[in-house]
């Protein structure tokens, strides 16, 4: 069998670089963000959600990653919430989680200071993504957000964090997130664009 690689940088010491072997049963894997497919799984996804939460969502990416082709069409295992309650009792989003599978690894793909009031239905937002974006609470009403990719095969592990891009919100209230995103990162040419739609499997709301 063919098989490529994707190379992750692991977080220790050493600096040393392993391989996530990728087959290419990721040839198989379809983008469906931009069609029916998308609804369709989602709507499934939401009916176990409401039985019994063993569905969080769906999310679709494509794009080269660590210099490899990659499109990956997963389900969600969770979703984690976070938001901050601040002094006029209002909820703002300050951080989500998603977490999927690929073919050959899981991924968990986060956003961080978010902003905007956890309740603001279907207002659109477009945040710029950054790498130094603050989750002070006075920092929750701009257009700034971080976010951070995490592969894991098991054995090892990477997170790599968005260097530039925008994410766009279509949803945002306190069990769900929607959005579409742009990402690149570190590595010249590797980019990532994708959607997301979250149903929170866990969300915690912290005092200011």
């Amino acid at each position: 069998m063919q098989r490529t690689q994707i190379l992750i940088v692991l977080s220790i010491t050493c600096g040393c670089a392993e391989p996530f072997d990728t087959p290419s049963a990721y040839e198989g894997q379809q983008y469906v963000c931009d069609n029916d497919a998308f609804d369709e799984r989602l709507a499934l996804c939401r009916t176990r959600w409401t039985a019994d939460r063993s569905c969080a969502g769906i999310t679709s990416m494509t794009g080269i990653l660590q210099g490899q082709p990659l499109t990956v069409t997963s389900e969600l295992s969770e979703a984690t919430f976070l938001d901050v309650l601040v002094k006029n009792g209002a909820a703002l989003r300050t951080e989500v989680t998603g977490i999927g599978r690929s073919p050959y690894f899981q991924f968990s793909m986060r956003y961080r200071s978010i902003g905007g009031e956890a309740s603001n239905g279907g207002t659109t937002r477009t945040l710029t993504l950054v790498t130094n974006a603050s989750s002070q609470v006075d920092e929750l009403m701009d257009t700034k957000v971080a976010g951070d990719l995490r592969l894991n095969n098991g054995s090892d592990s990477s997170n790599i964090s968005f260097k530039a891009g925008s994410l766009e919100l279509a949803l945002q209230n306190s069990n769900e997130e929607a959005g579409m995103f742009t990402a690149q990162f570190a590595r010249a040419g590797d980019t990532l664009r994708g959607c997301f739609h979250y149903l929170a499997t866990e969300h915690r709301t912290e005092d200011q």
